[in-house]
């Protein structure tokens, strides 16, 4: 009967601690993949952690500089896109352009489904001189520079301590089931 109960005791003491371990790595390894979802999409870590930067605060303001407050999206049916902002096609790495025969450009937004958009000749010459890119520019400004920098310390710090954990229960469990292994040999001889 004592066996028993100790067995069921330590039964319930290693699911208690291993479980709240394990949703602990969890936890960790789905923050890791968040910062390295940021990190392929060039997207800011202080924009992600909803620090207001000068760069973000312009380019709010960015509708105004052009013929329509948001460009049109051509393909909408076939993008998994709703709404775009001309941030979203002044910040554009691949400036795909068409000049169509109305006279107005086709402008393919270099994102993961293909967005099309359509610009009058105005808004297309305004983004090829640069100026918008410039303004809306996070390195251009000192403040979202520093404020990033910031960002990106605390980011390494706690990726650097997830690590130290993640590598810590690998140690604890490679050191358990060493001993396990151990145990159940001296047990069966």
């Amino acid at each position: 009967m004592e066996d028993n109960e100790t067995e069921d005791s330590l039964s319930t003491f290693c699911a208690r601690h291993f479980c709240s371990s394990e949703k602990n790595l969890v936890g960790i390894l789905v923050l890791l993949r968040s910062y390295q979802v940021v990190l392929q999409a060039n997207f800011n870590f202080a924009s992600l952690f909803g620090i207001p930067l000068e760069s973000d605060r312009k380019a709010t303001g960015l509708g105004a500089l052009f013929s329509t407050p948001k460009p049109r999206i051509l393909n909408a049916e076939q993008t998994r896109r709703t709404s775009l902002e001309w941030k979203d096609v002044v910040s554009s790495t691949k400036y795909g352009h068409e000049l169509q025969k109305d006279g107005s450009y086709h402008v393919r937004v270099d994102d993961n489904d293909q967005t099309v958009v359509e610009l009058s000749k105005g808004d297309h010459d305004f983004i090829a001189t640069g100026l918008p890119r410039q303004l809306i520019d996070p390195q251009l400004y000192p403040s979202d520079v520093a404020s990033e920098r910031a960002i990106a310390l605390t980011v390494t710090n706690e990726i650097s301590r997830s690590r130290e954990m993640v590598l810590q229960g690998l140690s604890l469990l490679t050191a358990l089931g060493t001993r396990r292994l151990t145990f159940f040999k001296i047990c069966s001889t």
